[in-house]
């Protein structure tokens, strides 16, 4: 029984329509619906939006909105059915200070309420009965000061959050709220985005989202692929309340079949008028109430609408007014799925009264000539059967579906073991064996080395002894000019003492001949040059030429270096090595795999032809090497990989047939020929349809609306209908499911 059965004496007045208000307040707006019920229809008959800034300023825009909603229907109403947000409402009540708000509301514009609804409830509910089923989504509702998220899993609330939001990195705050959100990964690949923003524009910042793995925790992705985001028109949150109201009332029937009454879910609370107390409670202290007036507990979608209606009125009887009726043009105001019930009726009814007429029409010709007529019949009829059926039997159809595969990475290290028989899927090891050639060539490089060549400046000086001792100097002592230029002794000279005269002291004094250590000119010193022994005091020993050195020369010229003997070998090494690879491919044999890095090398012989320091432009280099490569099968590796990924692929999706890939990296080889790396497998993940329910939807369909079904499948790229053969005015899928082929691939 409807919670209007306890509002005294209100259905059973004797009115020929009656006449509501769906008053929406959410954060920033308020929506004001009037709709009524009028000769067996619903129809919705004004409808206003105003936005407001305060919770003052709400309750002045809210009587704007309903006055101009009244101006449109022509109407004055004041029983009213709201629809709250859902951080209005706490349990089964509405919380304060907003119960505070409304009942001033209420009061200021003499309204008489009668229920509430989460706008969370109005909107999945109108959606279930929009599809035809419960719907699995994340209803994400956008205003200018909040984001709602609500997790729906087929029809039911798993889990609501909500956060502040003041128009900036809206992405950011989703994933805040998501990583909120304590119900198990990944959500329902489908958001739902309703609200008084720009909707498109974020919904295109979600699509254009990375939803994948969440980087900051070693929690599963949100979502295992893409999700598909419908976005609902603006207004609808005032025409869900009207519309949840619409069955609520017992007026509007319901739509479409749901799986049985108990199934159904709860809408909104309801209201008790003052006049029905059932508990007996003074009018004052239902006042004091914070919920002023609703009552909880009861599901009023539940109830039978049937009970308490209009004198004379049928309900059971009745055929239930279709959404259309209740003011909604077309199925864009809505999320409608499928084509309205009583369509193929309608069609054969139409057929049968258009071939009645022509059958009468042609029977009219031949007055008085009946047989002939008859028979012109009997052919007509044949030539229709026959074209009804080459168009029901020999149309063929194919069914092109591209969809975005999305890839499932496992990582694991691997071990190619030479020792290993067999695989060890637990330990991560593969057998392995080796290939190995020998290969040799020779190439040439430049020499870039630059060294100086010359002759040596060479002279004589006179070594002077202020000592009283005789000196002697050994062959290739050093002494230092100008410059710091040094040169040595040619040969052992003794000096002698020094010696007193009349004219003074005379040092001793012998000549020898120099030779410079170093090549160039810069060692032609000039005559009287003063020169020091090494390791000697200038006061002691001296030196100093009493001509001019000669004979220094030096040339730049270009010489092999280490540098380029090691280049030169590390060029061909590398050349070999390509080369190398080649032939153990070619060696290979099924699915045997060869990967960077599991080459080892031993050089065998390398000659040059050039030494360092040699002087030349070109240098010359032959080398042999042999190369050993450690091998495994991929089906190997990609055997330990799936076995590591185990029931981690989701139920909603499978592997598609194309050749999963693998990657390596980390590549390391060890001496005795075993190889250790990374390897990462990328499977390719598509949707699971059930082909079988799209050719049930696709048959008789015609091409314009059978690619609008299409393409409301999850994950379709494109998709691509063929018709065969060639029939004139051919243009919709065969009628029957098994001449309708479905052909699923990937998109690059």
């Amino acid at each position: 029984m409807s919670f209007l059965d306890k509002v005294k004496g209100y259905i059973a007045k004797d009115k020929s329509s009656s006449y509501f208000l769906a008053l929406n307040v959410s954060d920033d707006q308020v929506e004001a619906v009037i709709w009524g019920f009028l000769q067996n229809k619903t129809e919705i008959l004004g409808t206003s939006v105003k936005n407001y800034q305060n919770k003052e300023d709400m309750l002045l825009v809210a009587g704007e909105a309903i006055d101009q909603a009244g101006a449109q229907a022509g109407v004055d109403v004041s029983e009213v059915i709201f629809g709250l947000p859902k951080d209005w409402i706490e349990g089964e009540k509405i919380i304060s200070p907003y119960s505070e708000i409304l009942k001033r509301l209420a009061k200021d514009l003499e309204l008489e309420p009668l229920a509430f609804v989460s706008n969370i409830q109005a909107v999945s509910h109108l959606v279930s009965r929009q599809e035809l089923s419960s719907p699995s989504a994340v209803f994400l509702e956008v205003n200018r000061k909040k984001i709602y998220a609500s997790l729906i899993a087929n029809g039911k609330i798993l889990e609501e959050k909500s956060a502040p939001f003041y128009g900036e990195n809206f992405i950011g705050s989703l994933e805040e709220i998501f990583k909120d959100m304590k119900s198990e990964r990944p959500f329902p690949s489908r958001i739902i985005l309703y609200g008084s923003l720009d909707l498109e524009k974020l919904k295109e910042e979600i699509e254009s989202h990375n939803w994948g793995e969440d980087k900051t925790s070693n929690e599963p992705p949100f979502f295992i692929h893409l999700p598909k985001v419908d976005v609902l028109k603006k207004g609808i949150l005032g025409k869900a309340v009207a519309v949840a109201g619409a069955v609520d009332l017992g007026y509007e029937k319901e739509r479409f079949v749901f799986e049985s009454d108990d199934k159904k879910s709860q809408i909104g609370q309801p209201i008790l008028k003052e006049e029905e107390q059932t508990l007996k409670e003074p009018v004052d202290k239902i006042e004091e109430e914070d919920n002023f007036g609703f009552v909880s507990g009861r599901d009023v979608l539940k109830d039978e609408p049937g009970k308490n209606v209009e004198p004379g009125r049928n309900i059971e009887k009745e055929e239930g007014p279709k959404f259309a009726q209740a003011g909604i043009e077309n199925k864009e105001d809505y999320l409608m799925v499928g084509e309205e019930p009583g369509v193929v009726e309608k069609e054969a009814i139409s057929v049968k009264n258009t071939f009645l007429g022509w059958t009468e029409r042609i029977l009219d010709l031949f007055k008085g000539r009946r047989k002939i007529g008859f028979a012109a019949l009997g052919g007509l009829i044949l030539i229709l059967i026959l074209i009804f059926l080459t168009y029901y039997f020999l149309p063929r159809a194919k069914v092109e579906l591209e969809v975005v595969a999305q890839t499932l990475p496992k990582e694991a290290q691997i071990n190619a073991s030479l020792k290993a028989a067999e695989i060890d899927k637990d330990n991560g090891i593969i057998p392995a064996e080796i290939v190995s050639t020998r290969v040799s060539d020779s190439k040439k490089g430049v020499a870039s080395g630059k060294k100086s060549v010359g002759e040596k400046a060479h002279g004589t000086v006179t070594v002077f002894n202020k000592t009283s001792a005789p000196r002697t100097f050994s062959s290739g002592t050093q002494i230092t000019g100008s410059s710091s230029l040094e040169f040595t002794l040619d040969d052992d000279v003794t000096v002698a003492s020094r010696s007193a005269t009349v004219e003074g002291i005379t040092y001793g004094k012998e000549d020898v001949g120099v030779t410079a250590k170093q090549i160039g000119p810069d060692s032609n010193l000039s005559a009287n040059t003063d020169f020091t022994i090494s390791d000697f005091d200038l006061s002691l020993y001296s030196a100093i030429n009493s001509g001019n050195f000669s004979g220094g020369t030096s040339k730049d010229v270009t010489v092999v270096s280490q540098k380029d003997l090691d280049q030169l070998k590390d060029a061909l090494t590398s050349d070999l090595l390509t080369k190398a690879k080649d032939e153990i491919s070619k060696k290979l044999s099924g699915d045997q795999k060869l990967i960077d890095g599991a080459i080892a090398e031993e050089v065998i012989s390398a000659n040059f032809d050039k030494k360092v320091d040699d002087e030349a432009s070109v240098v010359n280099l032959s080398m042999e090497i042999e190369f050993r490569g450690t091998v495994y099968k991929e089906k190997d590796l990609q055997e330990v990989l799936k076995s590591l990924i185990g029931q981690s692929i989701p139920s909603d999706l499978k592997l598609s047939d194309e050749v999963a890939q693998t990657e390596t990296s980390d590549v390391k080889l060890s001496d005795s020929g075993d190889l250790t790396f990374s390897a990462k497998l990328s499977l390719n993940l598509i949707p699971k349809y059930n082909e079988d329910e799209i050719k049930k939807n696709l048959a008789g369909k015609n091409t314009n609306k059978a690619y609008e079904y299409l393409n409301s499948l999850p994950e379709i790229a494109s998709s691509k209908i063929s018709l065969s053969p060639p029939l004139p005015f051919l243009n919709s899928l065969p009628k029957i499911e098994g001449n309708i082929k479905i052909i699923v691939s990937s998109k690059k």
